[in-house]
């Protein structure tokens, strides 16, 4: 299993590379529900709302393209039980794709990835840390 350390230690590793989306790690894993949430953000740390939150499969593209059209506060891109298991590999790359190209004006930015347990959380991570901007939030499911 991958530890929360090792997440931690990614994101941190993620955020000194120097890429226009510079991050900086903010605070630590704070468990909130059923998820960890572990946050970054650009420049100093400010509070984000987050009222209206959308969880979108990530392998489907015309939901995720309609995504700066609902004014929501956060849109969660799903790899976890929204995706069908012969869909994760699309789905991370889907993913990757939309955080890289498309923009969501306000809307805050937050991948779910797989539990550690699964076994897929590490290959989530792998794929989604390799994008030049960095999603404001990771949700790991408990």
């Amino acid at each position: 299993a991958l530890p929360i350390s090792t997440l931690w230690r990614a994101l941190a590793l993620a955020s000194s590379l120097g890429t226009p989306n510079r991050a900086v790690l903010v605070g630590g894993p704070r468990f909130l529900g059923n998820y960890y949430f572990i946050y970054h953000a650009r420049g100093l740390h400010k509070y984000i709302p987050r009222r209206a939150v959308l969880y979108i499969p990530g392998n489907d593209e015309r939901k995720i393209h309609k995504i700066p059209s609902l004014n929501v506060d956060c849109a969660v891109l799903d790899c976890e039980d929204g995706v069908a298991l012969n869909k994760k590999v699309e789905a991370r790359l889907q993913i990757l794709k939309t955080l890289e190209e498309l923009d969501l004006g306000q809307t805050e930015r937050c991948v779910r990835v797989n539990s550690v347990s699964s076994g897929l959380a590490e290959e989530d991570l792998e794929v989604i840390l390799q994008t030049k901007h960095l999603p404001s939030s990771l949700m790991l499911p408990k």
